[in-house]
């Protein structure tokens, strides 16, 4: 496979190509290989020569192309230089991704040198006499804004990008959080309100513009990350030293550890907290004590937020973030609301006992049991219901009443940390059976009892 010619020996571009596609896929065929990759290619490439002097009878010897080519001389003239990046934190959301902040992230490049960022990383300036590409298109000039695929910086040579011979000092890989890193345990319906602006999550019900909804004893707290076609090989290179192996698997931080034995840790992961701020210190570490280990401690209407995290070299970065707001498993339906409030449908709603008032009688102890229920919840601590319950009571004077469905207007309200609905004040109108004397409406005071067994501990 290699012709000699007057100064040099020129290879066919077969096996060259064959090497790099079987280590990266598909992918590969627009690369070109680093210094230990050119040799690990040429040594498997002879070149025979025969010699012959005078009377002698000719004899062939063979010699590894890699021991002939100056690849070790060319890496060693080439300066590893830090090459950085100007990368995004966004927040997936059902109407699209918005920027939250950005910052600096780098690498050095060289030998299996890798970068893993996201769509819209701004490069700003690149290593001199290189060029960064993007399969067999120049990236141009800097500053570049980076799409989600995999890029390549090349030593500068006269085939450019296109040319099958150069020398890799370094790969990009980019993601797209709205594509890439999917909510493989959210339940997902056909109808789902969430459509092209974020196709990996394309399905999931929305609870407000800017959350999805989590249905509460149905969905799970599990994900999966899509990485760019070789991207995995390059970053699990031995030679890269690195400690975490990428793949699809984004397990949550303290409740898992991954598939891969003594291989080491997922580089994906993704974090669960109350609050939106990313939980990594400005050590690279995640903070423990922030964290929502396992969906069995989430509660009703509880608003979480989801933090994907890239691991590497003993450090943990936020690269994006999803709310999840957790609905209860009988919402059957979302009013589409805005960030400030939400409302939905849902049937069998938790059952309040309370107190009714009304006259003639001074008061009632009863029970609501709303059968449909539309709630209208605000970012302000309270929700607004109105519903249609069952409602049984039993007067001060010992007999029945108040029995039959009813319709009720109630605020809702309870302790935001622990039980979202705890205490229910409404009015209702009901039928005045099985008393005729009775008013046809009554003021409701109530606990939830729902409410209650979350406070404690259990639903």
């Amino acid at each position: 496979g290699a012709t000699a010619l007057a100064d040099r020996i020129e290879l066919d571009g077969a096996p060259m190509a064959r090497f790099m596609t079987e280590r990266y896929g598909p992918t590969g065929a627009s690369l070109v290989p680093a210094a230990t990759e050119w040799t690990a290619l040429l040594e498997d490439v002879s070149v025979c020569m025969v010699s012959s002097h005078g009377v002698h009878r000719a004899t062939m010897h063979s010699k590894g192309l890699g021991s002939l080519a100056p690849l070790a001389q060319i890496a060693r003239a080439t300066p590893a230089v830090r090459f950085c990046v100007d990368e995004p934190r966004v927040s997936v959301r059902p109407d699209g991704v918005s920027e939250l902040e950005r910052s600096p992230h780098c690498m050095t490049t060289g030998d299996g040198a890798t970068l893993l960022t996201l769509a819209g990383a701004i490069v700003t300036e690149l290593p001199a006499e290189t060029v960064l590409c993007h399969g067999e298109q120049s990236a141009g000039a800097a500053p570049v804004t980076l799409q989600r695929g995999f890029y390549e910086l090349r030593l500068a040579s006269s085939g450019g990008c296109r040319g099958s011979t150069g020398l890799s000092a370094g790969r990009l890989a980019v993601i797209d959080p709205a594509q890439d890193w999917a909510p493989v345990g959210l339940t997902r319906d056909a109808d789902g309100e969430t459509g092209e602006a974020v196709p990996a999550w394309q399905g999931v019900r929305r609870d407000d513009p800017a959350t999805f909804a989590f249905r509460h004893h149905q969905d799970e707290l599990r994900f999966r990350v899509a990485s760019p076609e070789g991207i995995a090989s390059s970053w699990n290179d031995p030679r890269s030293g690195r400690q975490t192996v990428l793949s699809d698997q984004a397990p949550l931080v303290g409740a898992e550890t991954g598939d891969y034995g003594r291989a080491g840790e997922s580089a994906w992961a993704v974090a669960v907290t109350n609050g939106g701020r990313c939980p990594v210190d400005e050590e690279g570490q995640v903070n423990a004590s922030a964290l929502v280990e396992s969906a069995a401690e989430l509660r009703v209407d509880q608003k979480v937020y989801a933090h994907l995290l890239l691991r590497e070299a003993g450090r943990s970065r936020c690269v994006a973030r999803a709310s999840l707001r957790v609905w209860q498993s009988r919402v059957v339906a979302h009013a589409v609301g805005s960030e400030r409030w939400h409302g939905r449908l849902g049937v069998l709603g938790d059952p309040r006992l309370g107190v009714f008032f009304s006259k003639p009688d001074p008061w009632a102890v009863g029970l609501v049991l709303p059968l449909v229920h539309f709630d209208m919840q605000f970012n302000y601590g309270f929700d607004l219901e109105f519903s249609v319950p069952f409602i049984a009571s039993i007067a001060a004077d010992g007999h029945a009443s108040r029995i039959g469905p009813a319709f009720m207007v109630g605020l809702d309200w309870g302790v935001p940390s622990r039980a979202q609905n705890l205490f229910t004040l409404g009015f209702l109108v009901h039928p005045n059976w099985p008393h005729p004397d009775d008013q046809v409406y009554s003021f409701f005071f109530g606990l939830n009892l729902g409410g209650l067994y979350e406070l404690i501990g259990g639903r």
